[in-house]
């Protein structure tokens, strides 16, 4: 288990560096990081596969930060 777990927050500092670097603009840090990768709860995940494209939507408001 710790192995996945290593694997998969290796995965997911890689995926932090490309959204960061090809989606134009760098995001702010308050924008990035409200970026969730799977359904919670509070709202639904901002990374999704559409045809067979890995695509992520940012949803921040200042004015609700």
């Amino acid at each position: 288990i710790k192995n996945y777990r290593t694997k998969i927050q290796n995965f997911l500092n890689l995926l932090f560096v490309v959204i960061h670097l090809a989606s134009g603009q760098p995001a702010r840090g308050t924008e990035i990081s409200g970026l969730q990768y799977r359904n919670l709860v509070s709202g639904q995940r901002a990374l999704m596969i559409i045809d067979n494209c890995l695509c992520f939507v940012l949803k921040y408001n200042k004015s609700q930060s």
